[in-house]
């Protein structure tokens, strides 16, 4: 027994830690990848591009440096081994970008076709599941909220497993590359910028943690507009009776300024982060 829970109130429980609730949270996102299992061949594939791509993407600021240090007669210009004109470089950077092309699209199509796939055996086990439960379940809840689930919710579902991932190998492909190269080249230049990441990490988890929240309130508000245009719908003769189109469209703005609010405040916060991103890195490389 923990030393202070005896002296808490009979009805008070001690709660549970944070990081325990945080390693729940991650197991039951972690069930979202099991969907991915019958595609995980295709799925594998299109890490492996996106990875190959972005690396071959680092190149190019090297064979940019090379094209342009040969155009001009730079003194000291050196080219790679085995290169002795302008011609061999710009060669080896139009293939370089021909595979990054050819990688990409893959990588694109594979991750798209793997996540719409298990979007839509996640839907249809929603829904198997959903029409199984009890009448007392569908008692308590409005039609349009439950659409809503199967709609908005798990479109949130779609972006990670399409965008969200790919977009995160990708950036950490480049990001682990790009300060090896800077260290390579300037030991100085790589400290300083790798002393802004703490700071950089601090603020993208605080204003992550807030965004994470307005998405959600953003669902709920967008659900609870579902539910009105579900009901005026359904009882759309009742509405043409008494004239109350008014009446329905003022419900359905109401909750849809309100999405909208929230929305743009999330918005307003990315903004703000990249912008603070943006200005850390950059600002880094100018004191240097």
């Amino acid at each position: 027994m923990p030393p202070n829970e005896s002296r808490l109130p009979p009805d008070v429980s001690v709660p549970e830690s944070k990081p325990r609730v945080q390693a729940e949270s991650l197991r039951r996102a972690a069930r979202i990848f099991r969907y991915l299992g019958p595609y995980k061949i295709r799925f594998t594939g299109a890490m492996l591009a996106l990875l190959t791509s972005s690396s071959l993407g680092l190149a190019f600021p090297y064979l940019t440096g090379q094209l342009l240090d040969t155009a001009v007669h730079r003194d000291g210009a050196a080219l790679p081994t085995g290169w002795n004109s302008i011609n061999g470089v710009a060669a080896v950077l139009l293939a370089s970008l021909a595979v990054q092309a050819f990688l990409s699209f893959f990588s694109s199509w594979w991750f798209n076709q793997c996540g719409e796939r298990a979007l839509a055996d996640l839907r249809r086990e929603t829904f198997a599941k959903m029409i199984g439960l009890p009448m007392t379940f569908f008692g308590q809840r409005r039609v349009g909220e439950l659409a809503s689930r199967l709609t908005a919710d798990l479109t949130v579902i779609q972006e990670t497993l399409t965008t969200t991932i790919p977009q995160f190998l990708r950036q950490t492909t480049l990001l682990t590359g790009g300060v090896t190269l800077i260290a390579l080249t300037s030991l100085r230049l790589s400290g300083v910028m790798i002393s802004t990441f703490p700071v950089l990490i601090l603020a993208a988890v605080l204003i992550g943690r807030r965004i994470r929240r307005l998405s959600r309130d953003a669902q709920d508000r967008l659900a609870e507009g579902s539910t009105v245009v579900e009901e005026s719908l359904q009882g759309i003769a009742n509405v043409k009776a008494f004239g109350n189109e008014r009446f329905e469209l003022s419900r359905y703005s109401t909750h849809l300024d309100a999405f909208l609010q929230v929305i743009l405040r999330a918005a307003r916060l990315r903004a703000s982060l990249v912008s603070f991103i943006i200005f850390g890195v950059f600002g880094s490389i100018v004191l240097v």
